[in-house]
């Protein structure tokens, strides 16, 4: 998966965005826009895929088994994902724990970046990684000075990514200023809220700390935000955006509930959360990548057509219960997905994508 940006430009909304902001003379590169070495609270999480060394988005950990992200960070993924919890030094790596179930908020959307919250849920847990989550804000109650964590790029003008979790102090910024900065920021919502420093651009969060969480200063410490998007790192009178956490409080606790109570649809989209693939090879030598989905599909009752064949098949399991996914085409180039569940079996047509993998790279004898 390719690291994926917390300060994503949004093109549509404000065309003279840039994610590369200029910067005089004598200014510095500071970590996490101005910020410094973090010990890692319990309840910040790494977001990776599995095998890699270092992270792509933040999360935090709401309980035992849930943590929250962006919803940015998890709609695009192209495979499973894992995180490492209070993680504090990329070279010295906790155990990595699978992620199980993925759930986007139903009313994300992909340009605004609005309503840009996902839950994740992790089952699998060790005695040394259990501990208590971070509380989440009363809607009532105004932030104070806060604080972000993250592994975030810690240069105004170039891609360095630190090896030790940085955090920086942030100042909210008043909704109403918020707006009055015009462009993309004029497309803020009241589920959404502005930090950094308005006149210097001193302090902000950056590229890679999608996801992770915004603090409270005070003990305990409170949730109020998760890092979502923002116009360059470190600009004046650009802050960053965060996602009001508050504001998703119900829907937190409906979906910590379980996808036991889900239609089959809404569970199938939680569990296979990411897209399958299919490698193709054709008799002149040429490969393609076929990419399907399980998301959104209307899964019915049906009887196979002994036309299709099993090509590739994916399985999960949940609950003591086994999901499983075979992709079945026929010798016409069709595809259809088969859904096993105990003892039920759907079937639905499946499209698809086909992507160009990108030519290998010469290597280069050093």
């Amino acid at each position: 998966m390719s690291r994926m940006l917390h300060k994503v430009c949004l093109s549509i909304l404000l065309a003279l965005c840039s994610c590369s902001s200029p910067i005089s003379p004598g200014e510095q590169n500071l970590a996490v826009i101005g910020g410094h070495n973090a010990m890692a609270p319990s309840y910040f999480a790494a977001l990776h895929t599995p095998g890699a060394s270092s992270p792509f988005c933040g999360a935090t950990r709401i309980d035992e088994q849930h943590l929250l992200t962006a919803a940015h960070c998890v709609s695009e993924t192209e495979g499973p994902l894992a995180v490492w919890l209070g993680v504090q030094d990329l070279g010295v790596r906790p155990e990595s724990l699978p992620v199980d179930l993925v759930r986007i908020h139903p009313r994300y959307h992909t340009n605004r970046l609005q309503h840009d919250i996902a839950i994740l849920t992790v089952s699998r847990m060790s005695e040394s990684t259990i501990a208590d989550g971070i509380r989440i804000a009363e809607e009532s109650r105004t932030p104070p000075k806060l604080r972000v964590y993250g592994f975030g790029n810690i240069s105004r003008k170039d891609y360095i990514y630190p090896q030790t979790l940085q955090t920086a102090e942030l100042n909210l910024v008043p909704q109403s200023n918020c707006l009055r900065l015009g462009g993309a920021y004029g497309q803020v919502i009241e589920e959404q809220m502005c930090a950094g420093e308005l006149k210097y651009g001193a302090h902000d969060s950056c590229d890679g700390d999608s996801g992770g969480p915004l603090v409270t200063q005070e003990s305990p410490e409170t949730l109020f935000g998760i890092v979502s998007w923002g116009t360059g790192c470190g600009r004046p009178k650009r802050p960053g955006v965060y996602t009001r956490v508050s504001a998703y409080r119900e829907w937190i606790e409906q979906e910590k509930k379980g996808i036991n109570a889900l239609p089959l649809t809404e569970k199938i989209q939680a569990l296979f959360y990411y897209p399958l693939y299919q490698s193709v090879s054709f008799p002149n030598g040429d490969v393609r990548i076929r990419r399907f989905t399980a998301a959104y599909q209307n899964w019915k009752p049906t009887e196979s057509d002994k036309e299709f064949q099993v090509v590739s098949q994916w399985q999960r399991l949940w609950d003591g219960e086994a999901y499983r996914l075979e992709l079945l085409q026929s010798k016409g180039s069709r595809y259809r997905l088969r859904l096993t569940v105990g003892q039920r079996t759907f079937e639905v047509p499946a499209f698809y994508t086909e992507l160009t993998p990108q030519p290998p790279e010469e290597s280069t004898v050093l």
